[in-house]
């Protein structure tokens, strides 16, 4: 396999690396090549100047086997939670600002042009759906129109879509497989009390449900279940070159494929999503995407873009 090379990666080089020390662990000269996806030469190299490009300095140390292994020295930095002892707004926190490395938010604003208003109860639901995921002691059931007859569920996390806004996700206790998963828009939910019902089960979760990754199972941003009508299209765009740091470690989609082009632009191909979320998300960057597939896809985005 070609390593890669150029100020084109050079920064992604230095995220990797720095994610790799972040752990604490020791790193062999050829592991940090191999996770960073470059020369051993290039980790020597950026190693010696490790103050000026980590922001920290690291040690050396050998094993029993002679080879030279690499840490951080230093205790790395943390976001520190900004909102008191309110665990709900700190996971919020720690889910939007996941990089070691930041220093301490300011007050933040989100801001989803699809997000509802949702009144206090409406949010005592999520935040208790929320606390309630682990330790998992006690299945959840929750009133709700949409989903008749209600079902007992094991919480398993709290979603923020760009279209479905909050949404609730959890296993039914009868699930034996991921795809049981089961979903609940928020803004379907009553805003009224006692919506939200406690039971306490004689069986436990299923030991795989724990491992379980929402943003693995689900194609996120791509989640929502449109109607059985609504046209599906794979993707193939390619963004210009001024994106590429920033984009070419973005997951829209588990079956993505990025490829990073010779002139520095980076073409990404996913798919089947259905038409209009693929539109609107390939419109949000304007002029700096080309739709390089499926026909359909370019009209639709041409239609929704505000650029010339």
């Amino acid at each position: 396999m070609r390593a890669n090379t150029g100020r084109a990666v050079s920064a992604s080089i230095v995220q990797r690396l720095r994610q790799a020390l972040a752990t604490g662990e020791s790193f062999s000269y050829q592991q940090l090549a191999e996770h960073a996806d470059c020369t051993v030469r290039s980790v020597r190299n950026y190693l010696a100047a490790s103050t000026e490009v980590f922001g920290f300095p690291i040690e050396k140390t050998r094993n029993h086997k002679h080879e030279v292994l690499v840490r951080a020295r230093v205790e790395l930095p943390t976001v520190q939670p900004t909102t008191g002892d309110d665990e709900h707004s700190d996971a919020v926190l720690r889910a939007l600002l996941p990089d070691p490395f930041s220093s301490t938010p300011q007050p933040i604003v989100v801001v989803l042009p699809n997000l509802p208003r949702y009144g206090q109860h409406q949010v005592d639901v999520a935040r208790t759906w929320a606390e309630c995921t682990r330790p998992q002691t006690h299945a959840l059931r929750v009133r709700c129109p949409a989903m008749q007859p209600s079902t007992l569920l094991w919480p398993r996390g709290v979603l923020v879509h760009h279209q479905a806004g909050v949404v609730l996700a959890g296993f039914p206790l009868s699930a034996t497989a991921p795809s049981h998963l089961v979903t609940i828009a928020l803004h379907n939910v009553p805003d009224a009390p006692d919506v939200l019902e406690h039971q306490d089960v004689d069986e436990q979760p299923a030991a795989w449900m724990n491992d379980v990754c929402l943003d693995k199972l689900l194609d996120l941003p791509f989640c929502s279940s449109p109607s059985p009508d609504i046209p599906s299209v794979d993707v193939h765009v390619r963004f210009e070159a001024y994106l590429t740091e920033r984009l070419r470690l973005c997951v829209w989609h588990r079956s993505q494929r990025v490829v990073l082009r010779t002139d520095g632009r980076l073409d990404v191909r996913f798919g089947p999503v259905p038409l209009p979320l693929a539109a609107s998300w390939a419109a949000s960057f304007g002029a700096s995407v080309t739709v390089m597939g499926n026909k359909q896809l370019r009209k639709a985005v041409k239609k929704r873009s505000f650029t010339v």
